[in-house]
């Protein structure tokens, strides 16, 4: 007997070939628009499709309003550190590999409030402190070391300001509102979200202070990246940004997971 299929079937089974499509496509365009690389923006799609498979394209969406706003914030008119090159691989996965652990449970065990929770965390923890670097280089101000309590120049690792808390805040709080509005979460999370993210962002800030190596070149030149002959002068030698910011968007997943198993939903 032949297989008969509605028309509602059909249009989910176009719906699921074309949704990935459209997002490897958005994809490409952000890598002509200068702001991932090419495999980066191969291995944001894998996360993307991750995503979807747990949660649907709301979820996506999410991670999209993290790269649109991070990507638009880089370009601050006027910024004395702009970035000149595109986001990397190895940045894509620091933000987003928490995202896809808990993405990948959520689709083996049957995908949960806690888990989406935790992912949303997780994109809120990433745009607060990408928000919170940005902002601050780019309004410019001196900011608070978190480690020698002095006033430092704007883009250091490891320090604060008030215009970097404040872009904190607004970031996490808009990821938080966005997944509300998309009905990710309920109302009574959107706070628990809002502050997830800012915890994430300040306990990067004071990982970049007391665990980020910092490097002193050849020439005498203070550094963050490793250079190919210098000394370690502060931190760990193997903990970078990257690894600073697995260290934020986890603190932030498991800050909204945590909380959100006990605040009742009703």
């Amino acid at each position: 007997m032949p297989v008969q299929v509605s028309r509602r079937q059909t249009i989910q089974l176009l719906q699921d070939l074309v949704t990935p499509l459209a997002i490897l496509v958005g994809l490409l365009i952000a890598n002509r628009l200068s702001s991932l690389t090419l495999p980066a923006a191969g291995v944001a799609w894998l996360l993307a499709v991750l995503l979807l498979l747990a949660a649907g394209l709301k979820l996506v969406l999410i991670a999209f309003l993290f790269l649109a706003t991070s990507s638009l914030f880089t370009r601050w008119p006027g910024r004395s550190s702009q970035r000149d090159h595109p986001r990397r691989t190895r940045q894509v996965i620091a933000n987003g590999i928490v995202a896809g652990i808990c993405a990948l449970l959520a689709i083996l065990l049957d995908e949960s409030l806690i888990l989406r929770g935790m992912i949303v965390g997780s994109f809120a923890a990433a745009t607060a402190d990408t928000w919170a670097s940005e902002w601050g280089a780019g309004l410019g101000g001196r900011p608070l070391s978190l480690r020698s309590f002095k006033l430092t120049r704007a883009g250091e690792s490891g320090a604060i300001s008030v215009t970097g808390t404040i872009a904190t805040l607004a970031g996490s709080a808009l990821i938080a509102a966005s997944a509300k509005v998309l009905g990710l979460i309920p109302t009574a999370h959107v706070p628990i979200i809002t502050v997830a993210g800012f915890a994430g962002s300040l306990l990067d800030s004071m990982a970049g202070a007391w665990l980020q190596a910092a490097w002193k070149t050849a020439d005498g030149q203070a550094t963050e990246s490793r250079p190919e002959s210098g000394v370690l002068i502060r931190g760990i030698g193997w903990i970078d940004n990257d690894i600073v910011n697995v260290i934020a968007t986890l603190t932030g997943a498991l800050v909204a997971g945590s909380l959100i198993a006990y605040v009742p939903v009703g």
